[in-house]
């Protein structure tokens, strides 16, 4: 595929109320940025608040070397049609079901990432705005995609031939290395576990870190509170440090 190089610096934390609803129409033209592109996507309400370590997140991976934003509260087709297919590095942390993945914004209400077209719509989300991981444009230039929420590391149902959103980002639709969860994840064990994994990652691959976030994790609270149920596709010895796309 041939690539636009475009550069930029562009970092802030931004409200998706305010963003331009014409250009979600769409999937955006695989660019790769100079630096690399990093976007954080979390949500504030209903609880759990996941935008505790935002401002961490963002110096952090500005330290490593990518141009970073961290949005707050985004629509769910915001982030994969207009973010995912140009960025290397995307963090979901949020709400999360089997196959899905939980976004809330003030104006349009709950939306969802889906991980296969062909799987219901959960009730009470706006279809308009939601989307499905396996519609976007390839992400072969994602290196890691991590969807912090519940059971976003399982298939909605395995008895028919839907797969996991870490499955559908890495198998079918070209991303490195995808982290989700097997079972539920408690709020303040799941945010604790989250800065730390980010933190491990100047120097650590994604198994490490995960790992080492993990047993911090349990130092701290005497509990594992589900974080112990990461699970990896894909190349779980990738490093996103120095910065760099997807390979």
């Amino acid at each position: 595929m041939r690539r636009a190089i475009v550069t930029g610096a562009l970092v802030g934390i931004l409200l998706a109320a305010f963003l331009v609803l014409p250009s979600f129409s769409s999937t955006v033209q695989a660019t790769q940025y100079s630096p690399p592109r990093a976007d954080r996507f979390t949500t504030n309400y209903p609880p759990p608040d996941a935008t505790t370590y935002n401002a961490q997140w963002v110096q952090e991976l500005g330290d490593y070397g990518y141009t970073r934003s961290s949005w707050v509260n985004p629509i769910a087709k915001f982030v994969t049609n207009s973010k995912m297919p140009a960025d290397a590095v995307v963090s979901c942390f949020g709400h999360g079901s089997p196959g899905y993945a939980f976004f809330w914004n003030a104006v349009y209400g709950k939306t969802c990432i889906r991980a296969d077209s062909g799987m219901p719509w959960p009730s009470g989300v706006n279809t308009t705005w939601s989307s499905s991981l396996n519609e976007t444009s390839d992400l072969w230039d994602v290196r890691l995609m991590m969807f912090q929420g519940c059971w976003t590391a399982n298939r909605y149902n395995s008895a028919y031939d839907y797969t996991s959103l870490t499955e559908q980002a890495v198998n079918y639709k070209g991303v490195d290395c995808a982290v989700g969860f097997t079972t539920t994840i408690t709020t303040g064990y799941a945010q604790y576990w989250d800065y730390l994994f980010w933190y491990k990652m100047a120097n650590h691959g994604v198994q490490n870190s995960c790992i080492v976030a993990t047993q911090l994790t349990y130092v701290k609270y005497g509990a594992w509170g589900g974080t112990n149920n990461y699970a990896i596709q894909g190349n779980a010895s990738i490093w996103i440090v120095p910065a760099a796309y997807g390979t």
